[in-house]
């Protein structure tokens, strides 16, 4: 297996470093970039016969600082596929406690790397490793839309990482799955189909019901699209091959994440513009679970925001991670003017 190493380094004062740091001024670093000085590499993707070298570089002070690192893996169909992560800038061979893993698949038509920059330095502040791996589907790259075979693959992940990075201490009753609109159907199937692997799971924009999903890709820009791809994907239409379809809906396996003992956090817009009947979806989800198990570790929200920008460092992803313990305390509102409001579960 190879393994080659990136750093990535974030701007911010030495006052970042503190675990006082305000809410205000740690989402204002979150998202920023590189120093204007950091040098470049030409190609991010070393392997042994070219070796890694960092491709950004910064000499800013304190712990708030992020380390990528990506390795390849086999995925299901044989091909050799990347995985990213990302960790704190400390944590190394020589100083390396066990650490929690969160597990982050890429949503439809994404890559594996967006994921690493939906977080920023929120690995760093919350001393967390991040992993992403770039999946495909039975027929279709970056469309795998939970193809039970993709599932087991991002389900190999902490022991890869063990292969891959054998320093690397992950706790094992600390590992979380994250995810958003695809991503968040495809880690609500990793907790119904590996319960066992799970802490926790928050799914943001998610689809759930696949063949309604597929239904309403007409309504949708570059729908008659996304219905071809479906289609190649899955084998067929909901009406064909609903069976198919049946398999990746997360609202199939609601006994199973009823009682698979994984927290969930449900996170939703009435605005969604792609998964445009949320309370269907999502919504429907919540009220499926609540009924099946009341004592259900389930917390639900919804909010103002576009499809899928509210997994991201600067909107709630932060409160999200304060929720499941994985950043302190103080991250765990989210800004006003996204106006999220916690659902009771009956509503």
């Amino acid at each position: 297996m190879t393994t080659t190493e990136h750093s990535q380094a974030y701007c911010g004062s030495k006052h970042t470093a503190r675990r006082t740091l305000s809410l205000l001024t740690a989402l204002g670093l979150l998202m920023s970039g590189p120093a204007p000085s950091a040098a470049r590499v030409a190609n991010p993707f070393a392997t042994d016969d070219q070796p890694a070298t960092n491709e950004t570089t910064d000499t800013t002070d304190g712990p708030a600082r992020v380390r990528r690192l990506t390795f390849q893996y086999t995925a299901h169909d044989g091909r050799t596929s990347v995985v990213y992560v990302a960790l704190p800038a400390w944590y190394r061979p020589d100083r390396n406690p066990t650490i929690p893993l969160v597990i982050a698949p890429h949503g439809r038509n994404a890559t594996a790397k967006s994921m690493l920059a939906r977080f920023g330095n929120l690995p760093a502040i919350g001393a967390f490793v991040l992993v992403s791996p770039e999946t495909q589907g039975r027929r279709t790259e970056l469309y795998p839309w939970g193809y039970r075979r993709t599932i087991d693959d991002i389900a190999r992940m902490p022991e890869l990482l063990a292969d891959a990075l054998p320093w690397l201490r992950i706790d094992p009753t600390r590992i979380y799955a994250f995810g958003t609109s695809m991503g968040g159907q495809e880690v609500l199937l990793l907790a119904a189909l590996h319960p066992h692997l799970l802490a926790g799971v928050a799914a943001f924009d998610s689809t759930v019901d696949f063949g309604l999903q597929y239904r309403n890709f007409a309504k949708i820009e570059d729908g008659r699209k996304l219905q071809r791809l479906a289609r190649a994907e899955v084998g067929g239409t909901p009406t064909t091959a609903p069976t198919a379809y049946s398999e990746r809906s997360p609202m199939t396996y609601t006994r199973e994440l009823a009682h698979s003992g994984v927290r969930f956090q449900i996170w939703w817009t009435p605005r969604d513009e792609v998964v445009i009947q949320p309370g269907r979806q999502s919504r429907a989800l919540v009220v499926s679970l609540t009924a099946m198990n009341p004592e259900i570790a389930l917390d639900a929200f919804t909010g103002r925001w576009q499809h899928a920008k509210s997994m991201r460092a600067d909107h709630v992803l932060p409160m999200a991670l304060a929720r499941f313990g994985l950043l302190p305390k103080e991250f765990g509102k989210a800004p006003i003017r996204f106006h999220v409001a916690e659902v009771a579960a009956a509503q």
